[in-house]
């Protein structure tokens, strides 16, 4: 979800070693099988590779967003482009750093004890993430009235920006799930404590996991914007089928939390922590 520092860099070693041992050109490939790949996100990347094979010293990657913004898009909106671009690479960046590839991280239970040591670990990435995700967002909504600009190619890295931010709010949102239980696991007045919980974590209206699915479905809609736009509809189902499986996993878990909340009596014990987060 694109991740641009990790492609500049695959590049740049690749064009290395191919001036070190006789290489007498460059391919740069895109591959489109996994069902999540919106092409239009790896534009920068092919830029990216037809300009450093041409060059005999490395791309400069400080003026690289910049002269590719303005060799791509309209004079109104290159450089907001170019900002958001920047922006997108930072946000991934961070959030590979704190929890490794972006499109596998996007699917997996943020409550899996190893993705969830690593959550924990890199709380400060993770906001910095979400924070140049937000910005990229604010940076491409502002080129939507640009009448010059291919208003698909925006929409479409405004899907990566919002790919990016669901994933961040995700683990973010995890971490402060396991805080607020665990404040009930140590209050003396359960059921006070479980009502608080309710408010900030379970209720249909502005809490952890109502907002966590009203995420995914807006998430979901832009990508089937976004591929319709530069795919056929073959494949696409398998692609959405896997946000229908995300939103599925917060209406449950809300529902296992609506439960424990509902059925508490006072002086009983409270479930394990592990039994309520589990996917099966």
């Amino acid at each position: 979800v694109p991740a641009y520092e990790l492609s500049f860099n695959n590049t740049d070693s690749l064009i290395a070693a191919g001036k070190k041992y006789g290489a007498v050109g460059y391919i740069t490939s895109g591959w489109t099988d996994d069902t999540q790949t919106l092409m239009r996100l790896a534009f920068p990347d092919i830029a990216y590779g037809a300009s450093a094979s041409w060059q005999a010293s490395p791309v400069k990657r400080r003026d690289f967003f910049n002269t590719y913004a303005r060799a791509q898009y309209p004079e109104n909106s290159s450089d907001k482009i170019s900002k958001a671009h920047t922006a997108l690479m930072k946000s991934e960046s961070f959030i590979r750093g704190a929890v490794g590839n972006t499109d596998p991280a996007f699917w997996i239970n943020p409550f899996d004890s190893i993705f969830f040591m690593k959550i924990q670990a890199n709380i400060p990435q993770l906001k910095m993430g979400r924070m140049e995700a937000e910005k990229a967002k604010i940076y491409l909504y502002e080129c939507l009235g640009d009448k010059e600009a291919d208003s698909s190619l925006i929409h479409t890295l405004l899907t990566g920006a919002a790919m990016l931010d669901y994933l961040s709010v995700k683990c973010l949102y995890a971490n402060e799930i396991f805080e607020f239980w665990q404040e009930v696991e140590k209050s003396a007045d359960k059921e006070k404590a479980l009502r608080a919980f309710f408010l900030e974590v379970v209720w249909n209206f502005h809490t952890r996991t109502s907002d966590m699915q009203d995420f995914i479905a807006e998430t979901k809609a832009m990508f089937r914007q976004a591929w319709l736009s530069e795919y056929t509809p073959f494949r696409l189902e398998i692609g959405l089928r896997k946000y229908d499986m995300e939103m599925e996993f917060w209406i449950k878990l809300q529902r296992r939390f609506e439960k424990v909340y509902t059925n508490y009596r006072s002086g009983t014990k409270l479930p394990e922590w592990k039994s309520i987060i589990a996917t099966e």
